[in-house]
C-alpha cells in the first residue's frame, strides 16, 4: 500500500492501493501488532470491496523490536536486524510466555535481550549460535530453559538468573564467568 504524501502520519490518513493486504508500518521501539478496527478485532485482509463500506482502522503498538514474530504466547522467529532485541510481555493481549524452538538461532546481530516475567519456557536451540550476545537477563519467572537453549553462545560470559536455571547455563555456556543469581531481593555472584 501506500501512504498519501499529504497526510500527517500522527494522525489519520487513508490507505491507497495495497490490494487485500494491509501495509505493516514501523515505528522505532515499537513492535506493531496489527490494525483493529472500531470492535477491536484485528483485521489483517481487507474486505472485499463489495462487502466494505465504511472501515476504520487503528494501527496498534506495543513496546518491544521490530522483526520479532509471535504467535499464541510464543515468540517463533525473527527476521530484524536490531542488536538489542525487548521481547514484549503482551501481544494482541496474550502474555508472550515462551521463546520457542530456533527463535532467535543464528541470529548474529544480537547483543542483548531484555525479557520480562511472563516468560516461563526458553525452548530448544532458542539462542545458540548467538555469537555476539553478551548480555541476558532471565527474569525469575522463567520455570524451564532447554539444555540447548544457549549452545555457541560464545560471548555471553556473565548472565542474571535464578539459582535453579544456573547450573543448566554453566554447562551450556562454555565461556560462562559470572552468574549473577537473583532471589526475590536477594543477589549473590557467583564465578566459574
Amino acid at each position: 500500500g501506500e501512504w498519501p504524501n499529504d497526510t500527517d502520519p500522527k494522525q489519520s490518513y487513508t490507505i491507497l492501493n495495497c490490494g487485500s493486504l494491509l501495509p505493516k508500518p514501523v515505528r522505532e521501539g515499537y513492535l506493531f501488532e496489527g490494525w483493529q478496527d472500531d470492535t477491536g478485532n484485528y483485521i489483517d485482509f481487507l474486505p472485499l470491496p463489495e462487502n466494505l463500506k465504511n472501515l476504520s482502522l487503528q494501527a496498534c503498538w506495543i513496546q518491544g523490536t521490530e522483526g520479532i514474530l509471535i504467535s499464541n504466547g510464543i515468540v517463533n522467529d525473527y527476521n530484524g536486524a536490531e542488536s538489542n532485541i525487548i521481547i514484549p510481555e503482551t501481544y494482541r493481549e496474550v502474555p508472550v510466555s515462551e521463546i520457542g524452538s530456533s527463535a532467535f538461532k543464528d541470529c548474529d546481530t544480537i547483543k542483548s535481550v531484555k525479557l520480562h516475567n511472563n516468560i516461563i519456557t526458553i525452548g530448544d536451540e532458542a539462542f545458540s549460535n548467538c555469537v555476539f550476545l553478551e548480555n541476558i537477563q532471565i527474569p525469575l519467572s522463567t520455570l524451564h530453559i532447554s539444555e540447548t537453549a544457549f549452545i555457541g553462545c560464545v560471548s555471553l560470559t556473565k548472565v542474571s538468573t535464578s539459582a535453579a536455571l544456573a547450573k543448566i547455563l554453566a554447562q551450556q555456556l562454555t565461556n560462562l564467568q559470572k552468574v549473577i543469581v537473583t532471589s526475590g531481593n536477594s543477589i549473590a555472584e557467583s564465578t566459574f
